[in-house]
């Protein structure tokens, strides 16, 4: 702020009053943008959970054992888990992708 506009505020206290609404109304809008965005998020991070193809009631947890059991047979086939996950984790979260755009752009 230059030396006039700060002399000027203090001197004229209807300068300060204006620029306070300003900055009061700028203030309200930026938090009124905020709160909307944070609820459109919300409502659509609970939208896209309730979109999950794999319930945990149907698609039960696997217990560790079966996991040794898993990282056993990838191993005796020669292949790696890490590949074979990652692969399986990329399929799944493109499937997401595309289901959110489906549900949400088209």
């Amino acid at each position: 702020m230059s030396q006039n506009k700060k002399m000027c505020i203090l001197v004229n206290p209807a300068v300060y009053e204006e620029l306070t609404k300003t900055a009061n109304a700028r203030f309200q809008s930026t938090s009124s943008l905020i709160s909307q965005r944070l609820t459109a998020s919300t409502l659509f991070i609970e939208q896209s959970r309730s979109l999950n193809p794999y319930p945990s009631d149907i698609f039960t947890e696997m217990p560790e054992e079966d996991w040794r059991k898993v990282a056993e047979a990838l191993q005796t086939a020669g292949l790696s888990s890490e590949r074979v996950f990652g692969n399986w984790g990329r399929r799944v979260w493109n499937n997401c992708i595309e289901t959110i755009i489906k549900k949400f752009f088209e």
